[in-house]
């Protein structure tokens, strides 16, 4: 038998299965959050949801997080901090700030922070998305140039073209 042939079905073996484990990377991902990270994640939950959400869904939320901050090279908490600048950033607005930096106020604070821990101990599915939106305050047709009309709960939003494809899991669509 020819070696080269062995050999070269061996490695396109390897590069089949590696591009397969990429497929599923996402899911498969499981970051070691510290103590920094699961407090940043508690506001962050406080502050998207007031932590009173289908856990579904405020398991994919700390899943953006975790992904975004894999994708970035940053910590969790670096990720999920309110702010402005030319670094990607969770949310820009005064109100979520406001809401952030308020959040260890609120009594299930405690409660986020342990589900934000049990989210990336394995507890829920990492379904590998890294952006989300809560359809409730957006606007309604027309839409912007960069909006697409989207069905909701909540009747038709204007809703940012890059949910196109997306899953809508409790009240927020993940992509």
């Amino acid at each position: 038998m020819n070696p080269w042939l062995v050999g070269g079905g061996a490695v396109a073996l390897l590069l089949i299965a590696g591009r397969a484990r990429a497929a599923v990377a996402p899911s498969a991902f499981t970051p070691v959050p510290t103590s920094r990270d699961l407090d940043a994640l508690a506001d962050m939950l406080i502050t998207e949801t007031g932590f009173n959400k289908a856990k579904s869904e405020m398991a994919q939320i700390v899943w953006v997080a975790a992904n975004r901050a894999r994708r970035q090279n940053k910590p969790m908490w670096f990720v999920v901090q309110p702010g402005t600048g030319p670094r990607p950033v969770w949310n820009t607005g005064s109100a979520y700030r406001t809401r952030f930096e308020n959040a260890r106020d609120n009594s299930r604070w405690p409660a986020a922070r342990s589900f934000a821990d049990s989210v990336l101990s394995g507890a829920y599915p990492n379904l590998g998305s890294t952006a989300f939106v809560h359809p409730s305050p957006m606007p309604t047709p027309p839409c912007a140039s960069n909006r697409v009309a989207t069905t909701t709960s909540y009747g038709v939003r204007c809703l940012p073209e890059w949910i196109v494809g997306g899953k809508q899991i409790g009240t927020a669509w993940f992509a």
